[in-house]
């Protein structure tokens, strides 16, 4: 039997104390994220910070599971969850509550959702940097165009996120009430117009 240096470490104890250093590092993310949801959760109406209380730890528990997913899978969540915080906290519930559920079925459903989410986000962002604002102002007095009416058209961007997370949460509802009765599922609702479209069919 070969003698062993002495304070050296069997490679099956290496790998045992990498796994468990790892393990400990994203139970410290996911605790710091739920922290971090605590204090927005705060800055809510009780029952929307109840909803993001719930979404958060369902969020981290996936995480903390599935180890393919990245640290950058709970700031995507923190991010949407802050912006849309500060547009309207029914879309907010609307998101949480989506959130909550995609996370219960798996972490490659749920970076899906959360990139698809960003895509949205970033789209909209886009159209209005795109500068649609400072096109109905000079086409105001051509279209015959109110104040009302240019302000109107940009609530309905910022609206269009707004639809994406009820038609989303209305497709998960009529899909679990569904799976629980053993009928198909439905298809899902088809997407508003996009702004472009809506505008060319003006």
């Amino acid at each position: 039997m070969p003698l062993r240096r002495s304070g050296a470490v069997e490679p099956g104890s290496r790998r045992a104390v990498i796994a468990s250093a790892f393990r400990e590092v994203r139970t410290f993310q996911a605790r710091t994220f739920i922290q971090q949801s605590d204090q927005l959760a705060g800055q809510l109406t009780p029952a929307t910070g109840d909803q993001l209380r719930q979404a958060s730890r369902s969020v981290a528990r996936t995480f903390s599971l599935d180890f393919s997913l990245k640290v950058s899978f709970l700031h995507q969540f923190s991010r949407q969850s802050q912006t849309l915080a500060g547009k309207d906290e029914s879309t907010l519930s609307n998101y949480l509550d989506i959130s909550k559920s995609v996370s219960l079925s798996s972490g490659e459903d749920t970076q899906a959702f959360f990139d698809q989410v960003d895509q949205v986000m970033s789209e909209t962002a886009q159209t209005l940097q795109d500068g649609v604002g400072a096109f109905l102002e000079d086409m105001k007095g051509q279209l015959g165009l109110k104040d009302e009416d240019v302000e109107a058209v940009g609530k309905l961007l910022h609206e269009g996120i707004a639809d994406f997370f009820a038609t989303a949460a209305d497709f998960l509802n009529q899909a679990e009430a569904q799976l629980t009765s053993g009928s198909p599922a439905p298809e899902p609702a088809p997407q508003p117009a996009s702004q472009d479209q809506q505008i060319i069919a003006a």
